[in-house]
């Protein structure tokens, strides 16, 4: 986990061409190192990512289908909002996104609510997104307390 913070504290310097050296050098230490140095590939501010994206996206998406949650996760907002040259699909950013968050990826159990909550990808379900949101909760994920008094809001006029 050190590792992965260092990664990312470098990767968004604005001056970060050795940096990225550096975090090269420590995503090798991450055992998720196919992913981890992915990520350093796909962040448009490091020099060092110039001509790697492509290399990048098939190294997450081959991560992701062996399972890795933060992969998954990414591949989820590629669907999503269709980044990275991957077609946007809501239906197939829900799937990423859950197969994340059975994995107890925080960010992912999140993401799974605001689908439930606002029809990405599956039927609107309150009850289910404020079960995620409950869960993203439960692991620290920040938003998810927001997220939950908006479900509260919500539930409450719809009551009414």
């Amino acid at each position: 986990m050190k590792s992965f913070l260092i990664l990312q504290f470098f990767l968004f310097s604005t001056n970060c061409f050795g940096q990225c050296q550096a975090c090269y050098k420590k995503a090798s230490t991450v055992p998720n190192k196919l992913f981890e140095t992915a990520r350093c590939n796909l962040k448009p501010r490091c020099q060092a990512a110039i001509g790697k994206v492509q290399k990048a996206r098939v190294a997450v998406k081959n991560a992701a289908k062996k399972g890795n949650p933060k992969a998954l996760f990414m591949m989820g907002h590629w669907s999503l909002y269709g980044h990275h040259g991957v077609e946007q699909n809501k239906v197939k950013a829900f799937h990423f996104f859950h197969k994340a968050a059975l994995k107890e990826l925080a960010q992912a159990e999140h993401e799974t609510g605001m689908c439930y909550e606002f029809g990405y990808g599956v039927k609107v379900d309150f009850s289910k997104a404020e079960k995620w949101y409950r869960l993203a909760n439960a692991h620290n994920d920040i938003r998810a307390k927001i997220s939950l008094g908006r479900i509260k809001i919500k539930k409450l006029k719809n009551e009414k």
